[in-house]
């Protein structure tokens, strides 16, 4: 990843335009051709350094229900089951940690019936009897993006 990627990558997160053409307004603020810009998107994408260009938003405003779920994953399957739980649009964040629960996920979904069957589905595919749902009883708003 060179320095243009990363501008490529603090503009998507910063300074997304709501334009018929997003791409070239981004282009056009970081020196890059409208088709060097989705070129490199396109990289970014590939390697996994992007994983979804879209909005975020309030599920719980809109009547979506949320959990974070923890997991506990031997070492040499955290990979695998990092990408089983990636591959579900619901999964917003996913991550490992330095803990004996060492996977942790968010699932937004439109409803609990969802969200139940989403975790039934991981538990199964994964193997791993230990999930935990873990449903928000008071919000913290973090901002989660990161200046590179």
């Amino acid at each position: 990843m060179d320095a243009t990627d990363k501008k490529l990558l603090n503009e998507l997160q910063f300074n997304f335009p709501i334009d018929e053409r997003p791409y070239l307004e981004i282009a056009e603020r970081i020196g890059l051709s409208e088709a060097e810009t989705i070129e490199r998107i396109k990289v970014l994408k590939e390697s996994n350094v992007i994983r979804r260009i879209g909005p975020t938003f309030e599920g719980s405003k809109l009547g979506y229900v949320n959990t974070l779920v923890a997991m506990k994953i031997p070492p040499k399957k955290l990979d695998e089951i990092g990408a089983l739980v990636s591959r579900y649009d619901e999964v917003t964040h996913n991550y490992a940690r330095e803990h004996e629960y060492n996977l942790w996920f968010t699932l937004t979904c439109e409803n609990k019936a969802r969200l139940d069957q989403i975790a039934s589905e991981i538990k199964t595919k994964s193997g791993i009897g230990e999930i935990y749902l873990l449903p928000m009883t008071k919000k913290f708003k973090i901002n989660a993006r990161f200046e590179l």
